[in-house]
């Protein structure tokens, strides 16, 4: 409703305005997708007196809006010091522009917390298949098994040609929160073999 945009928007930017109610306010613009809430979004991500709660639902609205307009503001959030922040403005930056953000992407060092790479594997999964594969096979060879994970579910998303082959060698994986995922996918997606490895996983006592 076209209505709502002028209240939310005044009510978004009020500092001194009760954080939940901003905060609703905040994801009434996202939901209402208009492009004039662009820049008092931006200005509450940019504030450094605004909470973080409000930070991340701001870069959440944002992201559903998709305005390209955003897009190098979520670019200069990678380097948060926040990794729900950094996350956050990697889902919005690829809903933004899925080629700008893999190219950004491709240039960027690994980001140091476990939880936003484990992120960008979702991230990832929902981007055109053959841009994205590359990325995602780089996440599932991540020394930190939870990040693994995140990306066998991805490459499972994604459709990768060698899915089933990488869930299925993961069912012998040391790590057991890493071969409960596996076998979660295993039994989704019921792969040739997936049966008998699932029996001689649960044998094991895995």
């Amino acid at each position: 409703d076209p209505r709502v945009i002028a209240p939310a928007l005044a009510l978004a930017i009020r500092a001194e305005a009760d954080i939940r109610l901003r905060a609703t306010a905040i994801r009434a613009l996202g939901q209402a997708g208009d492009a004039q809430a662009v820049r008092p979004l931006l200005a509450v991500v940019a504030d450094r007196a605004t909470p973080r709660n409000l930070v991340l639902e701001a870069v959440a609205a944002l992201g559903t809006i998709g305005s390209a307009n955003a897009f190098d503001a979520m670019l200069d959030l990678f380097a948060s010091t926040s990794p729900p922040v950094r996350a956050a403005a990697m889902q919005a930056a690829a809903r933004m522009d899925a080629e700008g953000f893999l190219l950004a992407l491709s240039s960027a060092e690994r980001d140091r917390d476990w939880s936003v790479r484990a992120g960008l594997a979702g991230v990832l999964a929902t981007l055109p298949a053959d841009r994205a594969r590359a990325a995602v096979e780089d996440l599932a060879a991540d020394p930190d098994t939870r990040v693994q994970a995140a990306a066998l579910r991805a490459l499972v998303r994604i459709g990768a040609p060698d899915a089933d082959r990488r869930l299925l060698e993961a069912l012998a994986a040391p790590d057991f929160a890493l071969r409960a995922a596996a076998a979660t996918l295993v039994g989704e997606r019921r792969p040739a073999e997936g049966v008998a490895r699932l029996a001689a996983a649960y044998a094991r006592g895995d």
